[in-house]
């Protein structure tokens, strides 16, 4: 295989905001290869300061795809702890080239939101009990 041999598309992923504690569903990369050969994928693998917060869905590796084939990658952001972004690579290593070819993955998480309304809320006058009663 030579370099470039296995292309993905697209190239990068921002999954729509996610709930803390749910997940996305899922978006697919597709890896194609137009290289005029058969190209060996020998690792597909989820890197970066969040890839635990992402799942994959792959066929199995090593696999071998002829020239004009294609599979797919399927990438689910499932964000855990705080609000906020996320990133991570989908990388695929194919035999035969000279470094991974990252897919960038990113999502944010968003936590719970509250809404009052009317805002304020205003809560009428209260009666008050002349006599208080104890209970036994």
């Amino acid at each position: 295989a030579r370099a470039g041999a296995i292309t993905p598309s697209p190239a990068s992923v921002t999954v729509k905001d996610t709930g803390v504690g749910a997940c996305s569903g899922p978006t697919t990369v597709t890896l194609a290869n137009n290289s005029g050969g058969a190209a060996r994928l020998t690792a597909i693998a989820l890197t970066g300061p969040d890839g635990g917060q992402f799942a994959l869905a792959a066929p199995g590796v090593p696999l071998t795809l002829v020239d004009g084939a294609s599979i797919g990658v399927d990438v689910t952001f499932c964000p855990i702890g705080t609000s906020g972004p996320r990133s991570a690579n989908v990388e695929l290593t194919v035999e035969g080239e000279n470094s991974p070819t990252d897919v960038a993955l990113g999502g944010s998480a968003i936590g719970p939101r509250i809404t009052v309304s009317p805002s304020p809320v205003v809560i009428g006058g209260v009666k008050l009990a002349r006599r208080w009663r104890r209970c036994r």
